[in-house]
């Protein structure tokens, strides 16, 4: 059996010191603006005072050197003190919840959470000893700046995910349509189960490391087949669903055409060992073939936002697409070089399966990010950026550097 590849590093000073000052303006913010007659701040600020009282204990109970004997008696005192830890986050994100007084509809989670706490917690004790005992820098396996990055972004990507799984569960299927409280402890569990899921999976990518630069994994055959089912799949669609007398469908037709003759060209043509003279010579068509295929991913991007009429407002995003590509462009060729050439197995280090999955959730992440910037810049500094389809393409920008810093981001996750 080969050894468990995961790099254990003690947890940094500054991790604790940045929680330990988080708890402490917790508690003083609870202490300057919780209402004077309401006694639900006071039980939020005694619980602030025990999480900061409490982390640091185990925090450096943790670090310390004990004998065996000693560390076997004292085992019960570190469980019950991680419990309380447990509780104590638990009751911090209710305040939170308290706090921004957050609601989808007419859902206030804060009463769904203080109503039904006995059906979310164990959801939520899942994602504690999954992600936030790493985020304290208290448990077993520490992973480092880097990687703890990337299980915020794989959490953010477990929010979006749990959150359209509920949206859809009522909007389109109408579950529980008359039951409001019913609905949100549905919706809480689908986002706590989605967070333990996808960071789940994004600590499974960094458990893969590659002994040596000169190897790495090398891209599957099965990534290979499901995209080109994908453009097979894509290519009927417009070829069944286009309109007769509409010329677009026949230009998006012939770029899927496109994709699906020369994404196998291209996979396995990097399978193939060259001399180096014979490398050099045929270069060309290799950057050729490449730059062909990012157009042609680029115009595969435009006709599914064409075929789901994906708007931002009022603003058509194909329209915007189609009028001002030009500067959309060079943002696309940094996420077509850090994104999609990894999935489709096509760059020069190629990460496993699950480094895969989690590129995948760092770009759910990035797209969430860029939106919710583009968004506020629109909403409230909108009026200096000109009309709706101006502020349209700045928005699009936004997403597209989101993305691309999210993925940069987690490309150095899985480097160490």
């Amino acid at each position: 059996m080969g050894k468990d590849p995961i790099v254990i590093v003690p947890p940094s000073f500054p991790r604790f010191i940045l929680w330990e000052t988080v708890g402490i303006v917790g508690f003083f913010h609870i202490l300057l603006y919780g209402p004077p007659n309401d006694p639900t701040p006071l039980f939020f600020l005694a619980n602030a005072l025990v999480f900061t009282g409490l982390y640091p204990v185990l925090y450096f109970y943790n670090q310390m050197r004990v004998p065996v004997i000693l560390k076997f008696l004292i085992r019960p005192l570190g469980y019950v003190l991680r419990l309380l830890l447990m509780i104590s986050s638990f009751l911090w994100i209710t305040y939170i919840l308290y706090a921004t007084g957050f609601s989808i509809g007419m859902i206030s989670f804060f009463q769904v959470v203080k109503n039904d706490w006995m059906f979310l917690a164990p959801f939520f004790a899942l994602d504690y000893f999954l992600f936030l005992e790493h985020m304290w820098g208290l448990s077993e396996f520490n992973f480092s700046f880097w990687s703890s990055l990337g299980m915020i972004s794989d959490s953010v990507s477990g929010v979006v995910g749990g959150f359209i799984v509920g949206r859809i569960l009522f909007t389109r299927w109408s579950f529980f349509q008359d039951e409001g409280e019913i609905q949100g402890v549905i919706w809480a569990i689908l986002i706590l189960a989605g967070i333990a899921a996808v960071v789940w999976f994004g600590n499974k990518t960094r458990r893969i490391i590659v002994s040596a630069p000169e190897a790495p994994p090398t891209p599957s055959l099965a990534q290979f087949i499901f995209w080109e089912i994908v453009g097979v799949l894509g290519f009927f669609h417009i070829l069944i669903f286009s309109s007769a007398n509409d010329p677009t469908h026949l230009y998006f037709l012939s770029n899927m055409l496109v994709f699906v003759v020369l994404y196998p060209v291209l996979y396995f043509y990097n399978q193939l060992y060259f001399p180096a003279v014979l490398k050099f010579l045929v270069l060309p068509l290799s950057i050729t073939l490449r730059l062909v295929l990012l157009i042609s991913s680029f115009i595969g991007i435009a006709y599914l936002l064409y075929a789901i009429h994906y708007s931002l407002g009022t603003v058509s995003v194909f329209q915007v697409v189609k009028d001002y590509w030009i500067f959309l462009v060079p943002f696309f060729v940094i996420n077509y070089f850090w994104l999609l050439e990894h999935l489709w197995g096509l760059s020069r280090v190629n990460f496993a399966f699950w480094s895969s999955v989690g590129m995948v959730s760092d770009s759910v992440s990035g797209i969430v990010s860029g939106y919710a910037l583009g968004r506020t810049l629109n909403t409230k500094w909108g009026i200096f950026f000109g009309d709706d389809n101006i502020r349209a393409l700045i928005w699009i920008i936004f997403i597209l550097i989101g993305l691309a810093a999210v993925v940069w981001f987690g490309h150095k996750t899985r480097k160490g």
